[in-house]
């Protein structure tokens, strides 16, 4: 009689634990997806800027480059190759430029 009540405690108690451990990582993976969507990977995308009367290259750099670049001359280095400026990046009022900017990967938010 005494072995059969051990051994069903025994049987609860590896039931409890097993129910708490499949609550345990139920909760676990779900909490793990809701933060994946909260932080999606950042992507490079570019787009044209029209180049208004007084505008420069490192007045428009100030307005598209973020913290993906190590520092401003190196954003204004990469806009300059992309539009095959020289050295001195002179650009004209009615002109498009291309540049680079990074944002949230389009349609990650339905992954």
């Amino acid at each position: 009689m005494r072995r059969r009540k051990s051994a069903e405690k025994k049987k609860r108690l590896f039931i409890k634990v097993f129910v708490f451990m499949l609550v345990f990582f139920m909760f676990r993976t779900f909490n793990c997806k809701v933060s994946a969507g909260e932080s999606a990977p950042m992507v490079k995308y570019y787009t044209s800027v029209l180049v208004r009367q007084g505008d420069t290259v490192t007045d428009i750099a100030n307005k598209y480059m973020s913290s993906e670049y190590k520092s401003l001359n190196e954003y204004i280095e990469e806009v300059r190759h992309m539009n095959c400026l020289t050295e001195d990046c002179k650009i004209h009022s009615g002109e498009y430029i291309i540049v680079p900017y990074y944002d949230y990967l389009e349609g990650a938010d339905k992954i």
